[in-house]
C-alpha cells in the first residue's frame, strides 16, 4: 500500500500525469458541459442588462454609445415629464380598479343564488356586472323572475354598501346559463376567461352603457 501511494503521489508530482488525473475527473466533465449554457445566459441576459443600463446613467445614444457619466439625470428627466406622471396614474388607477372589480365578484359570491359574476369596469365609466344566477335554486324558494331579481338586487345593494362610490355595481345582466368549457368561456381549471365573456356577451354588456347615465 505504501508503495502505491507512493508512485501516486510521485505520478501527481508530473504537470503531465496531474493534467491527466484532473482531465479524467467527473467533476471537470460536468463543469465542461455546464460551462457553455452559463455563458450563453451570460450573454443573453447581462449584455442587455448592461448596455440599458450604461444608456441609463449616461448620455449615450445608439449613434455615439462612447459618452459620459451623468448619473441619475435621465431618470430625474423622465419622472419630472407629464408622460410620466400620467403613466404612473393610469397605472395606479387600473391596479385600484382591477382589485375593487373582484372585491364586488367576490362578496356577490356569497349569495346562494348566485353561481357566478363577473364585474366589468375596465376603460368604462362605472361598473357593471354579468351575473349567473342558480334559477333552479330559486325556484325551490318561490321565486320567479321577477322574485329572482329583486334578490340579485339586494344582493347587489348589500355588496355596494361596503365599496366606494366609484367601486358599486351601478348595473346588472342575468344572464340564461352559466358558462361552459366548451363554450371557451372557462379554463380547465374553471376560471371565468373574462375576455372571452366579454366578447360573447358583448350585446348585453353594452346594453348597461348605452343611452345611461352613470348613476350617483
Amino acid at each position: 500500500m505504501a508503495e502505491l501511494a507512493q508512485r501516486r503521489s510521485v505520478g501527481l508530482s508530473n504537470p503531465g500525469a496531474w493534467i491527466g488525473h484532473v482531465l479524467d475527473g467527473e467533476k471537470l466533465f460536468g463543469y465542461v458541459l455546464v460551462a457553455p449554457a452559463i455563458i450563453y445566459i451570460l450573454l443573453l441576459v447581462g449584455y442587455p442588462f448592461a448596455i440599458a443600463l450604461w444608456f441609463t446613467v449616461s448620455n449615450a445614444t445608439t449613434a455615439h454609445p462612447i459618452a459620459e457619466f451623468t448619473g441619475l439625470t435621465n431618470l430625474a428627466a423622465l419622472v419630472a415629464t407629464d408622460a410620466s406622471a400620467l403613466y404612473a396614474r393610469n397605472v395606479l388607477n387600473f391596479l385600484a380598479l382591477s382589485l375593487d372589480v373582484k372585491t364586488g365578484e367576490f362578496a356577490l359570491a356569497r349569495d346562494p343564488l348566485i353561481m357566478r359574476s363577473v364585474a366589468i369596469g375596465d376603460g368604462r365609466p362605472y361598473v357593471t356586472a354579468l351575473i349567473v344566477p342558480d334559477r333552479p335554486a330559486a325556484t325551490k324558494q318561490g321565486l320567479d323572475e321577477a322574485g329572482l331579481r329583486a334578490h340579485i338586487q339586494k344582493s347587489v345593494d348589500d355588496v355596494n354598501a361596503h365599496l366606494g362610490s366609484w367601486e358599486t355595481i351601478k348595473y346588472f345582466t342575468l344572464l340564461p346559463a352559466d358558462f361552459t368549457e366548451q363554450s371557451g368561456e372557462l379554463s380547465l381549471k374553471l376560471d371565468v376567461k373574462r375576455k372571452v365573456v366579454a366578447q360573447h356577451y358583448q350585446d348585453q354588456i353594452e346594453s348597461m352603457y348605452t343611452g345611461k347615465t352613470k348613476p350617483s
